[in-house]
C-alpha cells in the first residue's frame, strides 16, 4: 500500500513537472515548432542535413540546453509514468532506446507508395504543382501567424487542424505578444509518398525551410527568439482528401460553388462565402492539411 502511494506521489510530481516544462518552453512559428533549443537528428524521409532519422533526446546542438520538443517531453513523460505505475516485474522491459524507436514507429506512416504511382488514381495529378502549393502555403501560414489571424487559411486545412492552430494562437493574443517570422525561405519540398485508408487519400511531404523568428511583448521587448539567428527547420506535412476525388483544371480548382447557397466562389480569396457567410473549405475538392510534425531544428549562430 505504501509503495503504491509513493508511486502515485511520484507520478503526480512528474505530471506537474511536465506541465511546467511545457509552459516554460519557448516555442514559435506557425504551430509552435521552432524554439530556443535545437532538436531532431535529421529530416524525416532523408534530406539535406544528414544525421540519423530518430528524434534527438536532449541533443543541445548549437542551441543551448537542448530540452527537446514538447512532443518528446510528453512521450518521455508517458513512458516514465508507465514505468512508475506498472508492476515491478515489468520495469526492465522498457528502455530509453525502446521508447525512442516506438515513437518513430508510431509517427511514420505505413505502406507508403511512390508518389509517381498516384497518377494511376488521378491522371490530372501534378506533383510539381502540389509542391509549389505547399511552398506558397508555408509562407502564407507564417505571415498569418505573425498577424495573429489565420482565417484566410481555413480553406486549406481540415476543421480540426484549423481549430487546433487557432487555439495555439490564442496564447499570443491573450499575452499581447507577437511572434515575428522573417527571412522566410522554403529550401525544398519533397513528396515522400501516399497511401489510402479510412476512405481518404493521404500524401506525406517533407518541408525544409529557413526562418528567423522572435516574439515581442506589447512594449516591443523581445521575450524569446532572436532577430539574428537563422533556424533551419524540417517538418512533415500530412495532406488528405476523400478517395475518388480527382484533380480538376487550374480554373476549376479556384472556382467552386458554396455548399450552402450554391454561389460561385473564388476559394483563393476568402474562406467565407460573401453571400451567406458560410465557411468554405477545399476538403472535398483538393488536398488539405490535416497534420504537421516538427522533425528537426538547426540554428545558425
Amino acid at each position: 500500500m505504501k509503495k503504491n502511494t509513493f508511486r502515485l506521489i511520484i507520478a503526480l510530481a512528474l505530471c506537474v513537472g511536465l506541465i511546467f516544462a511545457m509552459t516554460s518552453l519557448s516555442q514559435a512559428d506557425f504551430g509552435n515548432f521552432a524554439g530556443d533549443n535545437d532538436y531532431g537528428g535529421g529530416d524525416w524521409g532523408g534530406g539535406d542535413w544528414g544525421g540519423n532519422d530518430d528524434w534527438d533526446w536532449g541533443d543541445s546542438g548549437s542551441g543551448g540546453s537542448g530540452s527537446g520538443s514538447p512532443i518528446m517531453i510528453i512521450v518521455v513523460g508517458i513512458i516514465i509514468l508507465i514505468i512508475i505505475l506498472s508492476p515491478n516485474k515489468r520495469k526492465n522491459n522498457v528502455s530509453h532506446g525502446t521508447a525512442a524507436n516506438a515513437y518513430n514507429a508510431a509517427s511514420q506512416p505505413k505502406d507508403l507508395r511512390p508518389i509517381s504511382e498516384y497518377v494511376k488514381l488521378d491522371p490530372n495529378f501534378d506533383s510539381a504543382k502540389l509542391t509549389e502549393k505547399i511552398s506558397n502555403l508555408y509562407v502564407q501560414m507564417q505571415q498569418c501567424w505573425q498577424d495573429k489571424d489565420i482565417e484566410s487559411l481555413r480553406p486549406y486545412m481540415t476543421d480540426a487542424m484549423f481549430a487546433q492552430m487557432d487555439r495555439q494562437l490564442d496564447a499570443l493574443r491573450r499575452n499581447e505578444q507577437t511572434n515575428y517570422i522573417e527571412r522566410i525561405a522554403v529550401l525544398g519540398v519533397s513528396l515522400d509518398g501516399f497511401n489510402q485508408s479510412d476512405g481518404n487519400d493521404h500524401i506525406y511531404a517533407t518541408v525544409n525551410t529557413r526562418i528567423v523568428d522572435y516574439t515581442v511583448n506589447k512594449q516591443g521587448t523581445v521575450v524569446s527568439g532572436s532577430k539574428n539567428v537563422e533556424k533551419f527547420m524540417t517538418y512533415r506535412w500530412h495532406l488528405v482528401r476523400p478517395t475518388g476525388q480527382t484533380t480538376a483544371s487550374a480554373e476549376g480548382m479556384r472556382q467552386i460553388d458554396c455548399p450552402n447557397c450554391g454561389a460561385p466562389l473564388n476559394i483563393n480569396q476568402s474562406a467565407r462565402c460573401p453571400y451567406c457567410e458560410s465557411i468554405v473549405t477545399l476538403e472535398d475538392h483538393d488536398f488539405v492539411l490535416t497534420d504537421i510534425q516538427g522533425v528537426s531544428q538547426r540554428s545558425s549562430r
